[in-house]
């Protein structure tokens, strides 16, 4: 395994963004968000969004309530209702396909939910058991493979359908803050609060890279769209874009030293095109040109923002706050 670590002074030579953009046709400029949806429902504080793969209208909350809900965005419908045995949820998940949800939190436990179109209240089919810690990251791999990040210090694989677990990664030294699936399933990262991130092989379940950096716990993890690139957030207040071509950093994303009181990075997120970076900083979220690493636009709440998402057809951004709101973005 390669280790790499970086100089937080140092940026090197963006060979990364700038060919994807180039390729892509894509412009450093934009046009701001604007608000078009609010989706209310929860009664508690919202920790956790997922959009399903191949379903983009479909996104998926958990929140503090003890429920999750499964939204219909563009109409703002709920289309299930999935309550909770332990409202202390963290995080949860949708398959590709839309045929699973699967939630964990405080209970250590990973808990999986066949959706049926019959069925609006989804049942649990299983309760998976084997992390000594509490589970603070669950994403799908593939339609009925989830992952879910603790914090034992790893990360373990499910088959959702043999309610089982095939695989446990190690490699961190700490609690396994977030994890990314790459498009093509093959691999994912991983951030911890040992404030490295780690590149693994889903096929062979090694870790492929480890790269450092950051001087505090890494919160949040999110691929690039071309999955040549990441970028991470940290409690230390920067965002960093690291090449894996390269093994490198690409570029330190700094926020403006009159918010330096809201510096925490809490969520990140792509466009599709990746021109735009989003991230979720407590009131904030921030609208960054992945490009040029400054700041386009500033979408302001009135609570905590906690997580910000976009769909894979790149239609809008989402953001969960802990006003019990769901916002969607155009």
């Amino acid at each position: 395994m390669k280790e790499n670590v970086h100089n937080a002074s140092e940026r090197s030579v963006d060979t990364t963004v700038t060919a994807f953009a180039a390729d892509n046709k894509i412009s450093a400029d934009g046009r701001p968000l604007k608000l078009k949806r609010t989706l209310k429902g929860h009664a508690a504080k919202i920790h956790d969004l997922d959009f399903c793969a191949s379903k983009p209208e479909l996104l998926l909350s958990a929140s503090q309530d003890g429920k999750l809900i499964v939204w219909n965005g563009p109409t703002t419908h709920k289309v299930y209702v999935v309550p909770l045995e332990s409202q202390w949820v963290l995080t949860a998940g949708i398959s590709i396909n839309g045929n699973y949800v699967a939630s964990g939190g405080l209970d250590n436990t990973v808990s999986i939910f066949p959706l049926d179109e019959e069925e609006a209240i989804p049942k649990i089919s299983a309760e998976l058991k084997g992390h000594e810690g509490s589970i603070s990251k669950i994403r799908f791999l593939t339609d009925d493979q989830v992952l879910s990040c603790s914090g034992d210090a790893t990360i373990k694989q499910w088959d959702a359908s043999a309610e089982t677990c095939t695989r446990t990664y190690n490699g961190h030294l700490k609690d396994v803050s977030c994890v990314s699936v790459a498009q093509h399933r093959n691999s994912f990262v991983t951030g911890s609060i040992d404030k490295s991130a780690y590149l693994w092989d889903a096929r062979t379940g090694d870790p492929v890279m480890s790269f450092t950096g950051h001087t505090a716990d890494v919160n949040c993890i999110s691929f690039f769209p071309n999955d040549e690139a990441f970028a991470t957030g940290s409690d230390d207040g920067t965002i960093r874009l690291y090449d894996l071509r390269g093994d490198r950093t690409l570029q330190i994303y700094q926020q403006p030293e009159e918010e330096e009181n809201w510096f925490r990075i809490l969520s990140l997120a792509f466009s599709s095109s990746g021109k735009f970076m989003y991230s979720a900083n407590h009131l904030f979220c921030y609208v960054w040109n992945t490009l040029t690493g400054e700041i386009h636009q500033s979408l302001t709440h009135e609570n905590f923002v906690s997580v910000v998402a976009v769909p894979s057809d790149g239609s809008c951004v989402a953001t969960g706050c802990w006003d019990n709101q769901l916002k969607i973005y155009l």
